[in-house]
């Protein structure tokens, strides 16, 4: 786990449980679309594009600013 993935981890964790409890209820296609969790500094977690939502994990969560810069 690098810095920045400490730093959010608390964040990183609910928006996998997010993906997860989506894709079971049926809310999301599989792979369709992207979940984002805008954060108290501006940047900004998302899932990645054609990643089953409910195969999410901890490490496929990307960190952008908000100009849509990859921080991580």
């Amino acid at each position: 786990m690098n810095e920045i993935q400490k730093t959010y981890q608390k964040e990183i964790e609910e928006i996998v449980e997010a993906c997860h409890r989506c894709a079971e209820l049926g809310y999301v296609t599989s792979s369709g679309g992207n979940l984002s969790y805008r954060l108290s500094d501006g940047n900004i977690l998302i899932t990645p594009t054609k990643t089953p939502k409910l195969r999410m994990k901890f490490e496929d969560i990307c960190v952008i600013d908000e100009k849509g810069n990859e921080v991580f």
